[in-house]
């Protein structure tokens, strides 16, 4: 479900699926329920783009599992102006015009042209200071993690509501980080089954996925809340360690 809910998580669905076939097929060694699987995991995994594709074939002769349009060029290009869109005061002209022009193509061609067409106007605007694309990119790896709002739309702009919601989130992740690193030293010990290994592994992957996907496309606070929940659980396992072991501590004494 999730390149249903932004489209730059497609790859990391494929490499998910990609997991849980090769664990599926390794578990099985008859040839025929091998076939019955890869036939069903492929049917399976589709079948959430097929009304799309059908769609996309329809009316625009182009069958899409998401969009007919590269919104991963539109979004690199509009990354080059706005490093958080949530915090900028103001929309550049350049990604006025790239909101206004690119989807008004017609054609597969016409696409393929647009697309080549913000490539090159994208070469050239990285070319103007290089050390300043990378830079970006750089602070852009944690600006997609950072939280102004708790909302959407409607928020209080009250400076003290405001610094504990910014400063909160942090400590969020501090706790977060440190629960991360207590479970992983008892993964290391041989104390978790296989299931949360994978688990643990596939978080990680998912931070740095957001991280890096997000520092080359628009970045907004809320294209990171897809992790949250396991941000949240490794906090709280992070909290009950540190308790338990202040308990000892105070029982001991």
């Amino acid at each position: 479900y999730l390149p249903q809910v932004r489209p730059g998580f497609l790859f990391f669905s494929i490499f998910v699926a990609l997991l849980l076939f090769r664990k599926l097929v390794s578990s099985l060694s008859d040839k025929r329920h091998r076939m019955v699987i890869v036939f069903l995991f492929i049917l399976t995994y589709l079948f959430f783009f097929i009304n799309n594709m059908v769609r996309n074939h329809i009316y625009f002769k182009q069958a899409s599992p998401l969009t007919v349009d590269n919104l991963f060029v539109r979004e690199f290009y509009v990354s080059l102006f706005i490093e958080n869109s949530d915090t900028i005061s103001f929309i550049p002209r350049e990604v006025n015009w790239i909101y206004q022009e690119f989807s008004t193509t017609k054609s597969a061609y016409e696409r393929e042209k647009m697309v080549q067409k913000y490539l090159n106007l994208a070469g050239k605007e990285i070319a103007k200071d290089p050390s300043k694309f990378l830079v970006n990119r750089v602070k852009k790896l944690w600006f997609v993690w950072e939280k102004h709002n708790l909302f959407a739309y409607e928020n209080t702009r009250e400076p003290v509501a405001v610094f504990f919601i910014y400063w909160g989130n942090i400590a969020l992740f501090v706790v977060s980080g440190l629960g991360t690193s207590l479970w992983m030293r008892k993964m290391k010990a041989g104390k978790t089954d296989q299931a949360e290994v994978w688990m643990t592994i596939l978080y990680l992957i998912l931070i740095i996925y957001i991280s890096v996907l997000h520092a080359f496309t628009i970045t907004a606070e809320r294209f990171s809340l897809t992790a949250y929940p396991l941000v949240f659980l490794f906090a709280g396992y992070g909290l009950w360690t540190i308790l338990k072991r202040l308990s000892n501590i105070f029982t001991h004494q």
